[in-house]
């Protein structure tokens, strides 16, 4: 647990308030949490218990990263084949680690 406390404060794992956007599927918008460390996403449902209803996705999935239509939302876009065209993200810190998922090397530790 300790490490994980470490690993947020650095914003190496880092998790924020998220709307997540599907396409062809009711509701179309859900609210919840999107969470990043490693090569990692999990989007998990407002409501939701544990993570057996998660989204777990890669780092590679992800199109681009862009500011949202509100200020202090960052949205991420993914690759056709996800479940999800967007999330967007509403960071309270480490906004800069959201930003860097679209870097062709992926995200890096901030220290």
């Amino acid at each position: 647990m300790e490490s994980m406390l470490a690993d947020m404060d650095a914003g190496r794992h880092v998790l924020a308030p998220a709307t997540a956007h599907q396409m062809f599927a009711v509701p179309a918008q859900l609210d919840g949490t999107l969470e990043h460390f490693d090569d990692l996403l999990i989007f998990k449902r407002e409501g939701s218990v544990g993570n057996a209803d998660a989204w777990w996705g890669k780092i590679a999935q992800v199109d681009a990263v862009r500011d949202g239509d509100s200020p202090g939302e960052i949205m991420i876009t993914f690759h056709p084949g996800s479940p999800f065209v967007a999330i967007v993200v509403r960071p309270d810190r480490h906004e800069d680690t959201w930003r860097r998922l679209a870097l062709p090397d992926g995200p890096t530790p901030t220290s």
